[in-house]
């Protein structure tokens, strides 16, 4: 082509030049005139000389054999993976809770004489909240002290009774040994008249009144030993009557006590030193006698009592004496020094959460029992596992993976096994060694080998002004 667009460009020279001449015969003359009219070609000819000269450098790539087009590879962003530190902090729900709370019930029936504290009210443990009017209380006391001064003037008659059986039973027993010595003397008396007898020394008549009188004498032993049996039982009978009048003096006894020590609940005092979160009756409301009513609620707020319940994650790392922190909302920019006081020791199966309870020092009274609030806890880990970032992985029927780019900028596939969620890094137990480049948002048409190009990462703008 360049051969005939020169040939072209020559013969058309050539032959403006041949018409030049030969409209003027001229040129055949003498040569100082015939340059007369030779310039004017030269001029031509230099001028399609140099417009060859720059066409030909205006299309050098004509010239040169066409290339191939290079193929367009997917670009991609990439992450690499860090390493988590030894501690990290946690922040999760709570409740606070007073270090004691109850309500207060009445254990006698009647009416509310006097009420001397109200709700927001503090006290001391003590300290008389209310007085109970309880007349009906009263006569059943009454009553049964009565009971118990009759019981104990049986008893002193009984003793008495026992005393006098005593003492009749010595004089029975001095009876019978009365008895016992008459009837001897009888019997000897006996012996004697008979050697008296035999020996004529005294009469029939004698022998046979003295053998009488010892007859007597043995029916008088009988007797004395009859009643002396008899005062026994008499004194047992009466030792008998004692002991139960004293149980039952006890019983009225016990039945006193036990109305005199409900009696003193007519008085309602606070249990500990706390505030008074309720007062739930006014003077001359009927107070039911079973302790169905509440009267007031008293909550132990000097020290709190803060639950939260720990993922099971984080169970292991939890340790009587922790120290945390508790973070209010309504106090952004202050956090109360708080301790694992116990934990419920179990794993709460429904949650999968580990109970947590810890002591605040509430002295000033600033934070409310009921309150929301937040405990943060700092842990140390000894694991110090790899992180990623959520957005390197892909979720599989297999299971994670992460899609890795090589040195030749081809991408590699590896399944990957994950540990604790931070929420914007995940924790990877296994699968990774720390160096790879991950691609940020791999998408499931990545394939393994597939060669791709790193996008550059975007500069950092500038701050608005």
């Amino acid at each position: 082509m360049d051969t005939t667009y020169g040939s072209i460009n020559r013969a058309h020279v050539v032959q403006a030049v041949a018409a030049l001449t030969a409209r003027h015969p001229s040129a055949a003359k003498p040569k100082q005139a015939r340059w007369y009219y030779v310039a004017p070609a030269a001029v031509v000819l230099g001028v399609s000389a140099l417009a060859w000269s720059g066409f030909s450098k205006a299309q050098p790539a004509a010239a040169a054999p066409a290339m191939e087009p290079q193929p367009d590879l997917r670009s991609v962003s990439v992450a690499r993976p860090v390493r988590g530190s030894t501690s990290s902090e946690i922040l999760l729900p709570a409740d606070v809770e007073p270090y004691q709370a109850t309500a207060i019930h009445a254990r006698i029936g009647g009416y509310l004489k006097a009420w001397h504290v109200d709700r927001g009210a503090r006290v001391k443990a003590g300290q008389v909240l209310a007085e109970i009017d309880a007349p009906e209380f009263d006569q059943a006391l009454r009553q049964a002290r009565s009971q118990l001064d009759e019981g104990r003037a049986q008893l002193e008659q009984a003793r008495t009774e026992r005393e006098q059986s005593v003492a009749n039973l010595a004089a029975g027993r001095a009876n019978v040994q009365k008895a016992q010595a008459t009837l001897e003397l009888a019997a000897k008396t006996v012996e004697r008249f008979k050697d008296l007898e035999e020996k004529w020394a005294a009469t029939r008549q004698q022998y046979d009144e003295a053998v009488r009188n010892h007859e007597a004498a043995r029916a008088e032993l009988e007797a004395a030993k009859a009643d002396a049996g008899a005062l026994e039982a008499a004194v047992a009978t009466k030792a008998a009557a004692i002991r139960t009048a004293e149980a039952r003096v006890a019983s009225l006894n016990a039945n006193v006590r036990r109305l005199e020590e409900t009696e003193s609940f007519k008085t309602l005092v606070a249990p500990f030193d706390g505030i008074v979160t309720r007062r739930e009756a006014d003077v001359g409301a009927l107070v039911p006698a079973d302790g169905s009513k509440e009267l007031f609620a008293i909550d132990q707020d000097d020290t709190l009592r803060v639950k939260v319940n720990v993922p099971q994650t984080y169970a292991g790392q939890i340790r009587a004496g922790q120290e945390a922190d508790v973070v209010a909302r309504e106090f952004s920019n202050e956090d109360w020094a708080a301790k694992v006081a116990r934990t419920s020791g179990a794993i709460d199966s429904a949650a999968r959460t580990l109970t947590v309870e810890l002591e605040l020092n509430n002295r000033d009274h600033r934070l409310l029992p009921g309150a929301y609030a937040q405990v943060r806890f700092r842990m140390n880990d000894e694991r110090s596992a790899l992180r990623v970032a959520a957005s390197t992985l892909r979720f599989t029927k297999e299971g994670p993976q992460v899609v890795a780019v090589d040195a030749r900028g081809r991408l590699s596939v590896a399944p990957v096994k994950l540990g604790r969620d931070f929420g914007a890094q995940v924790e990877v137990t296994s699968g990774l060694n720390g160096g790879e480049l991950l691609v940020v948002n791999p998408t499931d048409s990545m394939h393994a080998g597939e060669e791709v190009r790193i996008a550059p990462e975007a500069p950092a703008k500038n701050p608005a002004r």
